[in-house]
């Protein structure tokens, strides 16, 4: 402990606010990659869209790892590749901007960076790697885009649940995009405060402890996604104290895989809700949320005219659309 306490005040004095000069490049075919940052750079650090007049377009492997105090940086929209492990272990940083045009987040890409607090995750990304974020314990809030397909093993895995009280309480919320198809391993694992998460119809795998929500709840909007092999020695997602379903898909939930976990399997509403959005000259637009697949009647003071469940339905005052030629 005494030789800690001496080498720190060294440490820290020789930090240097970063710029372009910490950085490291090569150039190929008319392109610059990112390859290395000085240890010692510090607090913000915005890579340049061009350098020698040529684009930026990657963050090379291992580019920023162990540049322990910068704080936050900012990638250029010119860069379309992030390579693996390029920001991991960079634990001070409490922000990325991540650019526009990337298309997968490679593995371990910003593993361990404890202090992340905000990422914002670009429509576009398609893959999320292998343990991309995992042990990034400060993140509390995730938004996936619609354009991400997969999920990696250990992607957002927390740490252990004696851990929360020192870096933080780890993700509390969730939100899936529409074109999620894959959750890995363990993906999700080890997150005591996550609840609350919709499960997309389109996800149709979710690997060995892919996600829990030990005290929360997971809802489904489709079917039971496949999940591996049963092994009683083993967890099995999803986990979570309670699970919500459409009352057409809970036969595929009626398995030894869900029910090892002993959740409660809850059956959605099914009955509609209408609330007004507009008035317009001689029409009323609602919106009506309920089971999908489902219709429903629709009733006014002049009309009576069933419709299949839709985000909006039109209802005419008058005249009677059954009325009409």
């Amino acid at each position: 402990m005494i030789r800690l306490l001496l080498i720190l005040p060294l440490l820290v004095a020789s930090l240097h606010a970063a710029s372009l000069d910490d950085l490291t490049w090569t150039i190929a075919d008319g392109e610059v990659t990112i390859v290395d940052c000085k240890s010692d750079a510090s607090g913000e650090l915005e890579i340049p869209s061009h350098i020698e007049g040529l684009p930026v377009t990657a963050v090379g492997m291992g580019a920023f790892s162990g540049c322990y105090a910068l704080e936050s940086i900012a990638i250029p929209d010119s860069v379309t590749t992030i390579g693996s492990s390029a920001f991991s272990s960079c634990y001070s940083i409490t922000e990325v901007i991540l650019p526009a045009g990337l298309v997968e987040i490679e593995n371990h890409s910003f593993y361990c960076c404890v202090s992340l607090k905000s990422v914002v995750i670009p429509e576009g990304v398609m893959i999320i790697g292998d343990w991309a974020f995992a042990q990034c314990q400060s993140l509390t809030q995730l938004i996936i885009p619609d354009s991400v397909t997969s999920i990696g093993a250990y992607a957002f895995e927390y740490c252990p649940w004696d851990m929360a009280t020192v870096f933080g309480p780890g993700l509390q919320t969730v939100t899936f995009g529409k074109g999620l198809t894959d959750i890995g391993d363990f993906a999700f694992y080890e997150q005591p405060g996550l609840g609350g998460v919709t499960i997309p119809a389109s996800t149709t795998f979710i690997g060995h402890n892919g996600i829990i929500a030990w005290d929360g709840d997971i809802t489904f909007d489709g079917a039971a996604p496949e999940v591996p092999e049963f092994d009683p020695f083993n967890w099995y997602s999803p986990i979570a104290r309670r699970i919500h379903v459409w009352p057409q898909y809970v036969d595929s939930f009626a398995s030894e895989h869900y029910l090892w976990s002993k959740s409660e399997i809850i059956v959605r509403d099914t009955s509609p809700k209408i609330s007004l959005l507009s008035v317009g000259e001689g029409s009323v637009t609602i919106s009506i949320t309920g089971a999908p697949d489902t219709s429903y009647v629709c009733k006014t003071s002049s009309d009576l005219e069933t419709f299949d469940l839709v985000t909006t339905c039109l209802l005419y005052t008058s005249p009677s659309p059954r009325d009409r030629g």
